[in-house]
């Protein structure tokens, strides 16, 4: 079942099937994981001045240099 859902971005809703949710949340964890692994990296490399260079991914116009408020509902009829 698919049916459509209401998700909360750090207080922005959407209204999004559960296969949407997914693909949303998965994009979510690819760019965090990537990000931070080139801000580690920075850091590693004693470059730590330049982590504010690096651009801040977002997806759904959230940044994903923060952990998201989520919380997601059925709707409501």
């Amino acid at each position: 079942m698919n049916s459509l859902k209401v998700i909360s971005i750090d207080g922005e809703e959407f209204q999004m099937t559960e296969d949407e949710i997914l693909k949303v949340m998965t994009e979510y964890i690819k760019k965090k994981r990537e990000w931070t692994r080139k801000v580690d990296s920075l850091i590693k490399a004693g470059k730590g001045s330049m982590v504010n260079e690096i651009k801040v991914p977002t997806v759904k116009g959230h940044s994903v240099g923060k952990n998201w408020n989520i919380q997601i509902r059925s709707i409501e009829e």
